[in-house]
């Protein structure tokens, strides 16, 4: 909406004003675009979000659960995803990346000499939020 009654004033200030020099002609038009830049988006930075939410075999939530997120992939070594969350009193866990992002997450629940595990495959979009469930077996 700014940006689209900026250019409206643009076009009748440069239409009224035309023997202006061009030096000053320049400066408006910059001083327009910053303007429009910094005030024509009013959303915070973009973020793909997922939760995981871990239940047992019960389909009942499981809390503090280690759960890794990270990228299996022999092409990818630098600035590689490999970040483990415990999961909440209701079997979630939140994460975010400022990028999209195909995930490989892997849940991992040991109790005496029971260990359980579940995993699944997630795609991160920006601005959206991905949900999915691990089962733990």
């Amino acid at each position: 909406m700014l940006e689209r009654v900026l250019n409206t004033f643009f076009i009748a200030f440069a239409a009224k004003f035309r023997h202006f020099p061009l030096s000053i002609s320049v400066f408006v038009i910059l001083a327009l675009v910053l303007a429009s830049s910094q005030f024509g988006c009013n959303k915070d930075k973009d973020v793909a979000t997922a939760i995981i939410t871990v239940n047992d075999e019960g389909g009942n939530p499981v809390g503090n659960v280690p759960v890794r997120f990270y990228v299996e992939s022999e092409a990818i070594h630098k600035n590689a995803i490999d970040t483990t969350l415990l999961s909440n009193g209701s079997g979630e866990v939140r994460f975010t990346r400022p990028r999209e992002c195909i995930l490989d997450v892997f849940a991992k629940n040991t109790q005496g000499a029971t260990t359980r595990t579940g995993e699944t495959t997630i795609w991160m979009k920006l601005d959206e939020t991905t949900t999915d469930t691990i089962t733990i077996r």
